[in-house]
C-alpha cells in the first residue's frame, strides 16, 4: 500500500494502479486499495472503471461479511453465546478477537457510501449534462 501511495503522490498512476489492483486481486480484507482506485479513475475520469471498482468492492465486503456473520454464528452456537453475539451484530457493532486485532465480524458500513457513489454515477453516465 505504501508503494502505491507514492507512485501515486508522484503522478505515476499505471503504477499505483497495478499495485492497488494487484492487492484487490489477492482479496485483501482493506478498503483502501478500493478507495485508492476508486480517486484514482475519479481523477483521470475513468467512469466505467471506477464503477467497475466499486461494483467489485461492494461485491468482495458484502461476500465476506456474510461468510464472516456465518462463522460467527457458527462460533456462537458451538459456545453457547448466540444472544451475546446477535445482539453486537444487531446492534451494528464489531466482533473481535485478541484485543481488537482482527475482526471476526465487521458491518462494513463504508459500503453504503460506496453503494451512493455508485448511484449517482450511474445517474451520470444517463445523463452526461447533469455532471
Amino acid at each position: 500500500l505504501n508503494k502505491a501511495k507514492v507512485y501515486e503522490n508522484s503522478g505515476d498512476y499505471n503504477s499505483a494502479i497495478f499495485i492497488y489492483t494487484k492487492l484487490i486481486n489477492q482479496n485483501i480484507e482493506d478498503k483502501k486499495p478500493y478507495d485508492r482506485l476508486m480517486i484514482i479513475y475519479r481523477q483521470l475520469k475513468e467512469t466505467e472503471k471506477e464503477i467497475n471498482i466499486i461494483k467489485k468492492g461492494i461485491n468482495f465486503f458484502e461476500s465476506l461479511q456474510k461468510r464472516n456473520l456465518e462463522y460467527v454464528m457458527k462460533l456462537a452456537k458451538e459456545n453457547k453465546k448466540i444472544d451475546f453475539a446477535q445482539n453486537y451484530i444487531n446492534s451494528g457493532k464489531r466482533i473481535q478477537y485478541y484485543g481488537g486485532t482482527f475482526d471476526l465480524y465487521n458491518p462494513y458500513t463504508f459500503t453504503d457510501k460506496w453503494k451512493d457513489r455508485l448511484i449517482k454515477l450511474k445517474e451520470q453516465t444517463k445523463n452526461p449534462k447533469n455532471k
